[in-house]
């Protein structure tokens, strides 16, 4: 893979470069509004591109094409940050997945004309990060992004999926590597998929207490969006109602550790040993984990 530098005080776009989608899904702005050419640095690129209703959640701050499928961009990690808090020291990984799915909101509709108001599909989100250049720093760290699209798929001028791969970078070391396949869904197609759903038909879950934040990488119980639901009533009326099937059940069980630890009581027939590490003995335990 080449080593490709993002300029970041590029130009802004000519007069003559190809018209930027926009609010009215025309490809031609409105004039109420300004085109998205480079923004200064400290700024970030309009919320509309990266399907953002908050614009301090916008993480890029600029982008340029560099060939027909390949594409430079900037973001800025804020030092803090109110929702993907840093882990000892290190940004949340999340951050760098946030900012992989922002590149490509960004590039399909920017550069690839998909007009506002259709919706990505996001599939297969793969993502790898160096804990140790993650660190925090004092002020907002300038992300520099390599992407690269794949296997584009269009229908006439319209762009129906593509995979894209994004190589993160700051101060010139890598810090992240990711892609997504991402399926390009019209308004009425997304309606239709979703009807159920957006129109709160069919039974409703029982609203429950949400988990304990530290058990899904949280800090403030605000920011949870999970709780435990047994599959009964309501709930299981509205999982199977969205063709969701009862698998297996995992049981959780804790055993306190203030005192000594009762001998196990093993079943008639049932003889405990170390697993020797052979393969043989391998696929005895591995058929034993899947019967149970």
């Amino acid at each position: 893979m080449s080593v490709l530098t993002v300029d970041l005080h590029r130009p802004p776009h000519t007069p003559d470069a190809p018209s930027r989608p926009w609010a009215d899904g025309s490809g031609t702005l409105p004039a109420h509004h300004t085109p998205p050419t480079a923004p200064a640095p400290a700024a970030t690129v309009p919320k509309e591109l990266v399907h953002r209703h908050n614009p301090a959640e916008v993480l890029l701050s600029g982008w340029e094409r560099r060939s027909e499928d390949s594409f430079g961009l900037t973001a800025r990690w804020p030092a803090h940050h109110p929702f993907f808090a840093d882990v000892n020291g290190c940004h949340d990984p999340m951050l760098a997945a946030e900012t992989i799915r922002q590149a490509g909101s960004l590039l399909l509709h920017a550069e690839y004309e998909v007009p506002f108001g259709h919706h990505f599909v996001m599939r297969n989100l793969s993502l790898s990060t160096w804990e140790g250049a993650l660190a925090v720093q004092t002020l907002p760290g300038v992300i520099e992004l390599d992407v690269t699209c794949h296997d584009v798929k269009r229908r006439g001028k319209a762009v129906l999926s593509m995979y894209y791969e994004a190589v993160l970078r700051r101060d010139g070391q890598a810090v992240g590597h990711g892609g997504a396949s991402v399926s390009c869904v019209t308004p009425a197609a997304y309606r239709r998929l979703r009807a159920p759903q957006l129109d709160g038909a069919g039974p409703q879950p029982p609203m429950t207490a949400p988990v304990a934040p530290h058990d899904v990488g949280r800090r403030s119980p605000a920011d949870v969006v999970l709780s435990y639901v047994m599959l009964d009533g309501a709930a299981d009326r509205m999982l199977r109602a969205r063709g969701y099937r009862l698998v297996r059940v995992h049981q959780r069980m804790r055993r306190p550790l203030a005192g000594p630890l009762p001998a196990p009581r093993w079943p008639e027939g049932v003889t405990v040993r170390p697993c020797d590490g052979t393969p043989e003995e391998l696929r005895r335990v591995h058929a034993c984990a899947e019967e149970a």
